[in-house]
């Protein structure tokens, strides 16, 4: 058994962007670009490329008719997809 010291986790930065509950997160396989969706039926990404503190937020521009409950990235080299539903 290993036991560890408890260690201080405090936020980086506050992704405000949603009007109501965030339901489903991931992150891009191979980029810092994470991707949320929300009850609120928006889509943002975010480019976490820069830096943690300031990330840069962009509003894809769908309309889903409900919450999402799954996502997949798919990526052939040339650009990336992401699937929601």
């Amino acid at each position: 058994m290993i036991l560890f010291r408890e260690i201080e986790i405090f936020p980086l930065s506050e992704l405000a962007g949603h009007s109501q509950n965030v339901d489903l997160c991931g992150w891009h396989p191979g980029k810092p670009i994470l991707f949320t969706a929300g009850t609120d039926r928006r889509v943002y990404l975010w480019d976490l490329s820069r830096s943690a503190e300031k990330p840069k937020q962009t509003e894809l521009e769908l309309t889903i008719s409900e919450s999402a409950s799954c996502f997949h990235w798919s990526e052939d080299g040339k650009e990336s997809t992401l699937a929601i539903g």
